[in-house]
């Protein structure tokens, strides 16, 4: 669409002076599909500009850091309730993404690794 072209441009006044344009008419479709293709978009940006945010953060295992996380545990006779949150503490923002979850179960011990992106 004309205004994904004006976004992926970085034409901020034409693409804001579009969707005032579009806002004006009276075709609502029009207007919902204007509206559908700039958060697409962006959406898009946003999350490049991130990407390349977290390229500046080293990504050698041994330079980033580890968060003890927080956790609560609670049990029954028949079953274990492990909750667990990605952050220092319960009052803290926690990890928004997790990836490369691994989880190890033995007689004795329950290991759950994973690595997460905050914002």
């Amino acid at each position: 669409s004309e205004a994904s072209r004006l976004i992926s441009r970085s034409w901020w006044s034409a693409s804001k002076e579009l969707v005032r344009a579009f806002q004006q008419e009276a075709n609502t479709a029009r207007t919902v599909a204007l509206d559908s293709a700039v958060r697409k978009q962006v959406g898009a940006l946003r999350q490049s500009a991130d990407d390349l945010l977290l390229a500046l953060s080293p990504q050698e295992s041994e330079r980033i850091g580890v968060v003890r996380c927080a956790s609560q545990w609670a049990q029954n006779s028949t079953a274990i309730f492990l909750t667990v949150k990605f952050a220092h503490r319960w009052s803290s923002p926690g990890a928004l993404k997790l990836h490369d979850e691994s989880m190890n179960v033995s007689s004795c011990c329950l290991n759950f690794y994973a690595s997460g992106e905050h914002s």
